[in-house]
């Protein structure tokens, strides 16, 4: 019995020691593969389409792609159908019947890009679009990238749009500088680009220009009115403004063309918070002077301004301001009455109007 027991051990122990061994079926070798498109936007303006995207950096896998060799710009365009809707569009479907519009070799990349140097990875290109197809077609659009070996990565996500007739653009931006916000105003269009009426107008985006000169919305949703106050500003920086007219109800919105550009110089012209709760107290031989400090932000300095009792002008006491809310006249004298008042300037040299002024009479 324990001979056949070891017997068994020893096929047991056999058979592992062989599984262990054995060597499977070669796996086939590992393809890299770009990444798709992922940030890629779509949108209308006026009579041309907007397309930004960027390129991806890595393969599938996570690796960093080395460099590319070219990008395809695939295109649907569909016919609408009166009266009713276009079946949703499939991958399969797109691919079949789509076409390269645009293949994009890496030598004219820099032609898609607005600033190669501060964004090297993101592109823009304009579609043309034709008057009369505008509320008649969709189109539908990809982008496939290729790598330095020519390998291709999948579809992009599909971007679709229907163009719709659009108004011109508006007009007369004016813009008014207020000491907490700036006013921007224009006038709405009557016309639509193909002449129609009434104007195609849904409402209104306002676009301002940042530091590096690319436009950045400030409405969240759609103006329903012709004018806009911007809070967020500083004095003495200038501001530049754009408006396009929106023809529909929803994001991704379908725009006009922009309206001329409006400049706007933010020039401090507010004068601080007048001064309150002046008090005067009188001694031997001087007149000791408190006040409110106020609350403006850009407040720098006050000036005080006397007249004795009988003079028809005041005089002021300190020309080059000061920057506390007390003040000890030392130049009265006896058995006299002064009147006093104060002013207070900012830092762009703005003044106040006179405080209300209190009088006093200096005992001799």
């Amino acid at each position: 019995m324990r001979r056949f027991i070891l017997f068994e051990l020893a096929i047991f122990l056999l058979f592992m020691f062989s599984a262990c061994g054995k060597i499977g079926d070669p796996l086939p070798p590992l393809v890299m593969v770009p990444k798709p498109v992922e940030q890629f936007d779509l949108a209308q303006e006026g009579t041309k389409l907007n397309l930004d995207w960027q390129l991806p950096t890595v393969y599938t896998d996570g690796t960093p792609i080395p460099g590319y060799s070219s990008l395809e710009f695939w295109m649907l365009r569909e016919d609408k159908i009166p009266e009713s809707e276009l079946p949703a569009l499939s991958v399969d479907r797109f691919r079949e019947l789509g076409e390269i519009v645009l293949d994009i070799p890496l030598q004219d990349f820099s032609k898609y890009q607005p600033d190669p140097e501060k964004a090297p990875r993101k592109f823009q290109y304009e579609h043309p679009l034709l008057l009369e197809e505008l509320g008649k077609i969709r189109i539908t659009f990809a982008l496939v990238v290729k790598d330095n070996k020519r390998r291709y990565s999948s579809f992009s996500q599909l971007r679709t749009i229907e163009p719709l007739l659009v108004s011109l653009t508006a007009s007369e931006l004016k813009g008014e500088v207020f000491k907490d916000h700036i006013s921007v105003t224009w006038t709405a269009p009557i016309k639509n680009l193909d002449d129609s009426e009434p104007a195609a107008v849904k409402g209104y985006n306002l676009y301002r220009l940042n530091e590096e000169g690319e436009p950045f919305l400030l409405n969240p949703s759609p103006i329903v009115e012709t004018k806009f106050d911007d809070q967020n500003f500083s004095f003495g920086s200038t501001y530049f403004y754009f408006v396009r007219t929106v023809a529909n109800d929803v994001s991704p919105y379908i725009e006009s063309s922009a309206s001329p550009t409006l400049e706007v110089l933010a020039k401090d012209v507010f004068p601080p918070a007048v001064p309150k709760g002046l008090v005067a107290i009188a001694g031997e031989d001087f007149v000791s002077l408190s006040w409110d400090l106020g609350r403006d932000s850009d407040l720098s300095t006050f000036k005080i301004w006397r007249r004795q009792s009988g003079d028809k002008e005041f005089q002021c006491l300190t020309p080059d301001g000061i920057p506390e809310n007390a003040y000890t006249d030392h130049s009265v004298g006896r058995d006299k009455t002064y009147e006093y008042s104060v002013t207070a300037v900012d830092g762009e040299g703005n003044e106040s109007n006179p405080s209300k002024q209190v009088s006093i009479f200096v005992r001799g």
